[in-house]
């Protein structure tokens, strides 16, 4: 836990040195030596001193954001001696160990600060103010940030952000990837084919369709540089699971790698037809391949499970490649002629090759007659069961034990995560892991640390000590995805465990949406509405849509369809045009009837507009032109784009006089 802490933490180290060397391991952990095979050359040495030569000395050139300070060793002489032995060194071997450490430490040529001050307050016995120490510290940490990152640089490209999440998810999911030599080979001569049917992917879950067509997407980009891959891992990224936004960064990647200069709509409705005008250019001369997996992931709302959205727009020399779960987006496919290419069952041999490829990445083994009773086992022709039993019995403490313990492995996915629970809960405590894997299960797509650190605070604290949730993270390593900040669950089978053993009777959406509504807008949107939506807080839901500026929010960011899906679920209890209408009379009493409100009139005018809530519309358009008129004249531009606006609304009446 330590040196992974101190790998995630690069670069920025800080080493804080007084006269003590520190407890020395009575034992390595194997795991960690396999890890780290430098340890076996720093035996005896403490975990302090591991953590410097890890940080710091074994790879100064990934160390150059670390500083060190050693205490005066003076200050010892002004404590009060019944205090003594907890500052002076342990022993005499202790003593030459550090003078060599810190001599190390020196000859790095990492700053040091020597002798750091000290002031002691006689009435209390404790430091206090270390004031020099402390802007010391902070002015070198600082230093460093601001050189790593500079103020200058421009904000990450949100479509590159976009596109690191879906690489990251096909190289994690890829990750020791056999065997699928057939389908693979049939998959690739049917995208290089004249076929312009879709290929379908199909299997039960855990068999492995993500990790097939992660290696596959990979290995075929590289062999084929002359084609264009286009791969979408729905459920990698918040943007993929709603199909607009969807379709929207598929039309901007596009635009990007061909270097079109067509201007997308600022119409959702259209961005079918735009995508089609993009592919067709992007596809003179070059093969163009679309890759979506596990598209039954998609947000179920309008016409997104029907598919006309992208089946109907796609010209020639495109191929589409999917894969999916039962469901209507399977049938649609169906019915639309798709190739299927079924993940069977795994045969011994790709067995035998999953085993031997994970023991050697663990530098773990497994005798003969042990893998037998493995694979004699009736799940492990599921591939995620077999990698989920092997993970488990890689912690197992007891060699000895090891034939029984896989005899006593549940006979199904479902059951085995149910093992995989009760096992961090007999490690962890069954408080401690119930509060924070339901926390993951009802959030919408996973939390950061800092707010699983938060939300699992105890009373008192100010935060939950972060060294519980560091072991817990790391029991659970394999079980667990980090994309961008949110960690989640890494697949659809332990969140279907930790809501049946967990949230059965009692869920935590209450206390997220609490959480939520105190956050940065950007979290706020992901998770606010959709908290107060599950935990049936509806007039709480129905006062976070109509709050103007988080609406506008929202609007900005391209999430007008969310706010209509939450709309829909209050139909029958609140209806928006009186709760928009409300909160804009009261705008308009503290700010008066200016353009900014005119401005949020119109897009008011927009949502309602989208919802086919036609006459509800009228009125917040003509408040909006009236405004505009007033405020700015017949001829601006707003009060052209707001009588477009009203003409559109009166042909969708059929008013057309």
């Amino acid at each position: 836990i330590i040196l992974d802490e101190v790998e995630r933490s690069r670069r920025f180290f800080i080493g804080i040195l007084g006269e003590r060397y520190g407890s020395i391991p009575d034992d390595i952990p194997e795991d960690a030596k396999f890890a780290h095979p430098w340890l076996k050359d720093y035996p005896d040495h403490s975990l302090t001193a591991l953590e410097i030569v890890h940080g710091v000395l074994i790879n100064l050139e990934l160390s150059k954001r670390s500083f060190f300070y050693f205490r005066n060793p003076d200050f010892i002489s002004k404590m009060p001696e019944n205090m003594h032995g907890d500052f002076i060194a342990e022993n005499s071997d202790s003593t030459q160990k550090l003078v060599a450490l810190k001599d190390e430490i020196r000859y790095s040529e990492r700053p040091v600060m020597e002798n750091y001050p000290y002031r002691w307050d006689g009435s209390k016995e404790s430091l206090v103010d270390l004031e020099a120490f402390g802007q010391q510290v902070l002015e070198d940490l600082w230093t460093a940030i601001s050189e790593e990152y500079p103020e200058d640089v421009p904000e990450s490209d949100p479509l590159a952000v976009e596109r690191q999440m879906h690489e990251a998810f096909a190289e994690e999911r890829s990750h020791l990837h056999t065997g699928r030599i057939e389908e693979a080979a049939l998959l690739t001569k049917h995208v290089q084919g004249t076929d312009r049917q879709p290929v379908v992917i199909i299997g039960e879950s855990g068999s492995g369709k993500s990790a097939f067509l992660g290696t596959w997407y990979r290995g075929y980009a590289a062999e084929h540089p002359d084609d264009y891959v286009l791969a979408y891992f729905i459920g990698a990224s918040p943007d993929s699971t709603d199909y607009m936004r969807l379709l929207r960064n598929m039309c901007k990647e596009l635009k990007s790698e061909f270097d079109l200069e067509e201007k997308l709509p600022e119409d959702d409705k259209n961005l079918s037809e735009a995508l089609m005008s993009l592919l067709l250019t992007a596809s003179q001369g070059r093969r163009v391949v679309i890759l979506l997996d596990a598209l039954d992931q998609l947000s179920a709302k309008e016409g997104a499970n029907g598919l006309g959205w992208l089946l109907d727009y796609l010209p020639a020399n495109v191929h589409l490649v999917i894969s999916s779960l039962e469901g209507d987006s399977l049938e649609v496919l169906r019915r639309r002629g798709a190739k299927e290419i079924p993940l069977q069952q795994l045969t011994i041999d790709e067995q035998r090759q999953i085993v031997q490829a994970q023991l050697n990445e663990w530098g773990r083994k497994l005798d003969e007659q042990q893998i037998s009773a493995l694979l004699t086992h009736p799940g492990v022709e599921n591939p995620l069961y077999l990698r989920v039993a092997l993970e488990e019995l890689r912690l197992f403490g007891s060699y000895e034990q090891l034939t029984p313990r896989i005899k006593a492995l549940a006979p199904d996915v479902s059951s085995l995560f149910d093992q995989v629970l009760a096992r961090l809960e007999e490690d962890h405590g069954r408080e401690f892991v119930t509060e924070a894997f339901s926390l993951l299960g009802c959030s919408r797509y996973g939390l950061s640390e800092n707010e699983l650190l938060e939300l699992l605070r105890r009373e008192g604290e100010e935060q939950l000590p972060r060294a519980l949730l560091a072991r817990l993270s790391r029991s659970a390593k394999a079980y667990l995805v980090q994309r961008g900040e949110l960690v989640s669950f890494f697949h659809r089978h332990l969140a279907d465990a930790v809501a049946a053993r967990y949230l059965t009777h009692e869920n935590r959406h209450a206390k997220l949406a609490a959480y939520f509504k105190q956050t940065s807008l950007e979290r706020k949107l992901d998770e606010f509405p959709y908290q107060l939506q599950h935990a049936e807080e509806w007039q709480s839901l129905a006062a976070a849509l109509s709050d103007l500026d988080f609406f506008k929010y929202a609007w900005d960011q391209e999430r007008k369809y969310e706010w209509i899906a939450y709309w829909r679920s209050l139909q029958g209890r609140f209806e928006p045009e009186i709760c928009y209408q409300r909160a804009i009379e009261a705008k308009e009493k503290v700010e008066g009837k200016t353009v900014a409100v005119a401005a949020l009139l119109n897009i008011i005018g927009m949502l309602l507009y989208d919802m086919a809530m036609y006459p509800s519309a009228l009125p917040f358009y003509k408040w909006a032109l009236d405004i505009n008129e007033k405020a700015l004249g017949p001829d601006h531009r707003d009060v052209a784009a707001s009588l477009n606006n009203l003409a559109a609304l009166y042909y969708s009446l059929g008013n057309y006089d």
